[in-house]
């Protein structure tokens, strides 16, 4: 693969294919092998870490792949002073140096900016090229406007005289200063939701696919098909049936079985897998997992009934999850949650958690158990005590076993169950919306266990600060239960307690 020409991107260390989509690529490596040593696709260089990875390629190896792109307006980062003209750039950059492992103080508070409303953003006020007055610490950026200004300070008597060109200068000042506000509350207005016009999401996933047609990555018959699914889950707010992949628990059963080294396995109900798609890059994460989690509900007639009522139990789309957890917060649900994300969620781009997903369940009557891990319980950053919840959570021999919602800082995935090897260990059996579904489908005709490798993650594997899980646990069947799942009294169990 030559330099600055990414056309077939892959993860060297799980073997998920990207294509031509090096944000995507450089997003996976920084959140999925944050700890791992990563070497460089390109020039072999060995390097601590998937985000050290990411920049690293950016600075050495990707151009934006355009021959103009130095002609382009620069793009800042809402964080710090890094700026570049390519939106790839800002966004690998956002999401390796602000995004995963910088701890909220506040373990409820949820990620409402997106890294589409940083490329609006103006640069910090005060950079390190900035001209700042010693007086006012007011940022300039030219000497003579600086001048002038700080003069202005110290002249008691008239009014300095100042000549056509410095006038210029301040005017000029002063209509960037205006151009960043407007920025900055441009900024404001995606977050929260107020964007007039075409949804956040939707325009989008169009833009990406411009992008991607632009590149040479898809043809303009794939842009019309796509847009027009795009509008049809808008419209009639349920997920294409073809995009979901089912059948494979059993085979995943069999397969670690017969794995030399494992000495039992427990999995969940049957549940269909919902990979990332154009609509939702940068954000769907946690859309996705409650696809996966509804659909293994849909094979329990308690809580089809519950969810769907006597409609078909079709997988809601992005658009109308948005919408349902709309309708909860006005019904009282979690107005914490709802203050945290502006009251607005329908038609935009904001990530959603646990607290989220465990809203949606209750409004429909069914009841979750929301476990925090709060804390490593194990030698280096690992989650020992997480491993055996998850491990007991599976063998309750229940006849039927939702699979879990997992959330940790920036991420969600979905456990569907777990291995104990042969040395007493335990590892995870995980589905990640950023996998490849062709890596999926194939582990329903695999003959191999190597065809569920990607899916296992050992204790080494899971290290963050804190993780948080949301397992479905019956139906909520009185109003006084119902009433006390609004604010989550008696749903929450912390461990270690």
């Amino acid at each position: 693969m030559a330099a600055n020409d990414p056309t077939d991107m892959q993860c060297s260390s799980c073997e998920v294919m990207f294509g031509e989509d090096v944000e995507s690529f450089l997003i996976h490596m920084s959140e999925e092998h944050a700890d791992d040593l990563v070497q460089c696709i390109q020039c072999r260089e060995t390097l601590d870490g998937g985000s050290v990875f990411a920049v690293h390629y950016m600075d050495e190896h990707y151009s934006g792949g355009s021959s103009e792109m130095s002609a382009r307006e620069e793009l800042n980062c809402p964080m710090c002073a890094f700026s570049s003209p390519d939106e790839v750039a800002l966004t690998v950059h956002f999401d390796t140096v602000h995004g995963d492992g910088k701890e909220e103080e506040d373990d409820e508070v949820q990620v409402v900016g997106t890294v589409a409303a940083a490329k609006v953003s103006p640069a910090p006020e005060q950079s390190s090229s900035a001209l700042i007055c010693p007086v006012c610490d007011a940022p300039f950026v030219s000497e003579n406007a600086l001048s002038v200004h700080v003069n202005g300070h110290f002249d008691e008597t008239e009014p300095q005289s100042v000549d056509a060109e410095t006038q210029r200068l301040i005017e000029e000042e002063r209509e960037r200063e205006k151009k960043a506000e407007a920025a900055s509350f441009r900024l404001l207005q995606e977050q929260f939701g107020m964007r007039p016009g075409m949804s956040g999401m939707q325009s989008a996933a169009y833009e990406r696919l411009d992008r991607r047609q632009n590149g040479g990555a898809i043809g303009l018959g794939d842009v019309i098909d796509r847009r027009f699914e795009i509008s049809r889950q808008q419209h009639e707010g349920t997920e294409d049936p073809t995009w979901a992949v089912s059948g494979f628990i059993d085979r995943i059963r069999t397969m670690c079985a017969a794995t030399g080294g494992t000495r039992e396995v427990r999995v969940c109900s049957n549940v269909s897998f919902f990979a990332t798609g154009d609509l939702d890059q940068g954000f769907g994460c946690g859309f996705r997992n409650t696809q996966m989690l509804l659909s293994s509900l849909v094979n329990s007639a308690d809580y089809r009934r519950a969810m769907w009522g006597d409609a078909p139990a079709t997988i809601p789309s992005i658009h109308c999850m948005q919408n349902m957890i709309e309708r909860a917060w006005a019904a009282g649900f979690d107005r914490r949650g709802a203050q945290q994300l502006g009251g607005k969620l329908v038609n935009t781009r904001k990530w959603i958690g646990a607290t989220e997903i465990a809203t949606l369940l209750h409004f429909h009557r069914i009841r979750t158990k929301i476990v925090d891990f709060h804390r490593p319980t194990g030698t280096g950053s690992s989650h020992p005590m997480m491993f055996q919840w998850i491990w007991d959570y599976f063998g309750s021999g229940a006849d039927f076993i939702a699979p879990l919602y997992l959330q940790h800082q920036g991420h969600s995935r979905t456990v569907i169950g777990a291995e104990k090897t042969t040395f007493n260990t335990l590892r995870l059996l995980i589905l990640d919306p950023s996998f490849a579904r062709a890596r999926v489908e194939a582990i329903r005709t695999a003959d191999s266990d190597g065809a569920i490798a990607f899916l296992r993650r050992p204790i080494g594997h899971m290290k963050k600060s804190q993780f948080q899980i949301i397992a479905v646990d019956g139906l909520i069947r009185d109003d006084a239960e119902y009433e006390r799942a609004k604010v989550f009294d008696g749903f929450h169990l912390r461990i270690p307690a």
